[in-house]
């Protein structure tokens, strides 16, 4: 669990108040986090402009980057998952689709 912070500050990435009305830390990039509210409680916030993916932080705050990529976990089963075939349309589709003239 997050420990509280007396002084804000003492956060690199700014502080907030929390969902136990705590304040706490902002974490930054490439920073463990929680996705969930349950996690965030455990692990924390990403600042405004991050995102938690796969319990870490990611993208650029201040001239920091963490850029690693983001796949989400297997079971979901979405496209950008690596190792899901790629599926590719047919070309007739195309023909009766309506909106590929705009």
């Amino acid at each position: 669990m997050m420990k509280q912070v007396p002084d804000p500050s003492e956060c690199k990435y700014g502080a907030f108040i929390n969902t136990c009305s705590k304040m706490a830390c902002w974490k930054g990039p490439g920073q463990e986090c929680g996705d969930n509210v349950s996690a965030f409680i455990r692990y924390g916030q990403c600042a405004p402009g991050l995102r938690c993916c796969n319990g870490v932080c990611k993208g650029c705050l201040n001239g920091n980057c963490y850029s690693e990529s983001c796949h989400p976990s297997h079971s979901f089963q979405l496209r950008s998952d690596p190792y899901m075939p790629e599926r590719h349309m047919d070309p007739l589709y195309r023909i009766f689709d309506y909106y590929s003239n705009e």
